[in-house]
């Protein structure tokens, strides 16, 4: 892993085509696989170095899991979804601590607005088996629930946000003052999601990496027969057991959640047809380099 030091990471094995979960696999730390390369540098083809690992682990094939939903409602018979995962790997505040605080607040925020004002019923949707199967997730809730997704202008998904910008340099973990890029996403390329998640950019003085995806990002990839948008981050302390409160700012998870409350009010002034009708041509794989997705990025 590219995290300086030794700490341990949780992930998984990915392919342009998907997650890898039938092969047993485990991760190193930085300064172990820097160790184990210049072993290899300095070694011949003939006496490459060995190395024996053991692993202690379990698998386990039933587990539970729950949803938490709570829904706010509107003036319509129409939905807008808001979605966060609760599980994660040891503090997991950037994965996903920050979500579900924005989620809450968000939650905190429109209860207090009249139900007068509030057009679209706001279902708030907390997920429990994202990072580990489970018997709950957005599919789950998807399932269950056909006649409310058939109602369901747009999933917005909270995930990953608020974490500073850092890099490893010279093995040292360098970190700043200001956020790290987050990355946009439209599951369906819909144009006017696009414009409404730029003038949120426009108006908080948001950061975001160019590299729009076109997919489904996080926990709303259960929800397939809507739309869904929203943004995300990594970066280095990703599913790292040093991924803990002191990296973050509380300014900039307020000023994210804010812009996801205007996010939320500029959807809800577009009607669903037209956030349901999508301005991408097909399921289009990694790099996304049709006209139709090129023009979508192209205003960020």
């Amino acid at each position: 892993m590219d995290l300086p030091g030794n700490a341990k990471h949780a992930t998984q094995l990915y392919t342009p085509t998907g997650w890898i979960d039938s092969i047993p696999w485990t991760s190193i730390g930085f300064e172990d696989g820097a160790y184990l390369r210049r072993l290899i540098d300095i070694s011949d083809d003939d006496s490459l170095p060995v190395v024996s690992l053991v692993v202690e682990g379990e698998f386990r094939t039933v587990g539970t899991s729950q949803n938490v939903v709570a829904v706010l409602p509107g003036t319509t018979d129409e939905n807008l979804i808001i979605t966060a995962h609760i599980d994660g790997f040891w503090e997991a505040v950037l994965d996903n601590g920050t979500g579900v605080a924005a989620l809450m607040e968000l939650a905190r925020y429109y209860k207090n607005i009249p139900q007068e004002q509030r057009t679209r019923n706001l279902i708030f949707l907390v997920t429990g088996d994202h990072e580990t199967a489970g018997s709950g997730g957005s599919d789950f809730y998807h399932n269950r629930n056909p006649e409310i997704i058939e109602k369901t202008a747009l999933a917005i998904q909270l995930e990953h946000l608020g974490a500073p910008g850092n890099k490893n340099q010279l093995n040292m973990l360098v970190t700043t003052n200001a956020l790290a890029p987050l990355i946009p996403f439209i599951s369906n390329g819909n144009y006017s999601v696009r414009d409404a998640m730029q003038r949120m950019v426009d108006n908080y003085g948001i950061v975001v990496n160019r590299d729009s995806w076109t997919t489904p990002a996080g926990d709303v990839d259960g929800l397939i027969d809507i739309p869904s948008a929203g943004f995300i981050q990594t970066g280095y302390l990703y599913h790292s057991e040093i991924d803990s409160l002191d990296w973050y700012k509380p300014e900039d998870l307020e000023r994210l959640t804010r812009a996801h409350a205007f996010l939320i009010d500029e959807v809800n002034k577009i009607p669903i047809g037209e956030i349901r009708e999508s301005s991408v041509a097909g399921d289009l794989p990694p790099p996304y380099s049709s006209p139709d997705v090129m023009e979508l990025l192209r205003v960020w």
